[in-house]
């Protein structure tokens, strides 16, 4: 029975070397860790968490002032979040998409049982944005309509090194589409 066993461990990695199966490397994104051990911050610092340092105190005041404004009269909230991550994640989506979903969930960005929420999570050190919109606002807010937003309005500022200029035009082109 021993050698039955060992022969058929050794057909079958054979034939998944033959086969080519087991020279396959399939690029998975790395799982976000656990909430203990999240890659950002627990708790937002407010509106605006410059946790990179990129905004003058004048400008994260301004910025917040926006959002404030944005859900006093809309209940809609609206997070900005800039983090440094690290490198070897440069070229993975999937990953930067997961740990933004991941933090805006844990910090609980949109009113409970709206789903209302737009979460902007900016890493200059990847030169990497991501926007996260809640359930809530998904129809005002579109894929396309974002992908569009992110190229006119954050995209050229950033490329001159402009990040304030780049989120608040930005920010305002999002707050135009969700009222």
């Amino acid at each position: 029975m021993k050698n039955i066993l060992v022969y058929i461990f050794a057909a079958s990695s054979l034939a998944l070397t033959c086969c080519g199966q087991g020279d396959k490397k399939v690029k998975e994104a790395p799982p976000v860790p656990p909430r203990q051990e999240l890659p950002f911050p627990k708790e937002p610092l407010g509106r605006v968490s410059d946790f990179e340092k990129v905004f003058t105190t004048e400008q994260i005041n301004y910025l917040d002032s926006i959002l404030a404004e944005e859900e006093r009269k809309t209940t809609n909230e609206v997070a900005l979040v800039t983090l440094s991550l690290d490198s070897t994640q440069r070229d993975n989506a999937i990953y930067l998409n997961n740990m933004a979903l991941s933090l805006f969930t844990t910090w609980g960005v949109g009113k409970k049982g709206k789903d209302n929420g737009v979460g902007i999570l900016v890493v200059p050190n990847l030169k990497k944005i991501r926007i996260e919109v809640g359930y809530g606002l998904e129809e005002k807010l579109t894929n396309e309509e974002l992908q569009d937003i992110i190229n006119s309005f954050f995209i050229p500022e950033f490329k001159k090194g402009d990040y304030y200029a780049g989120v608040l035009n930005g920010i305002q082109a999002i707050i135009r589409e969700i009222k």
